[in-house]
């Protein structure tokens, strides 16, 4: 396995299946990949470094060029993820 920066944290990400498909039926499937890879990332991370286009693309496993394209879909996605975190939080 390679070494990760995230923090070990191993518990459940719950998935409501409907409600992941409501919000990313539009994706391609490289996308969703993607998509699910900064899910994961976000739920043991706490955040997700939404500025650097370098460690997304480490995150998600894509090349740069590849990430840049599909960025604003994805992280418009995740920033709606991340403000139900902060809410499920309060």
């Amino acid at each position: 396995m390679t070494k990760n920066t995230v923090k070990s944290k191993s518990h459940p990400l719950m998935v409501y299946v409907g409600e992941y498909f409501e919000q990313a039926v539009h994706l391609s499937t490289e996308q969703h990949g993607a998509y699910f890879l900064l899910l994961m990332y976000l739920h043991t991370a706490g955040t997700v470094p939404v500025t650097d286009d370098v460690k997304l693309a480490g995150i998600t496993n894509l090349s740069v060029r590849k990430w840049k394209r599909m960025r604003t879909t994805i992280l418009e996605l995740i920033e709606e993820q991340a403000l139900a975190k902060i809410g499920e939080a309060r």
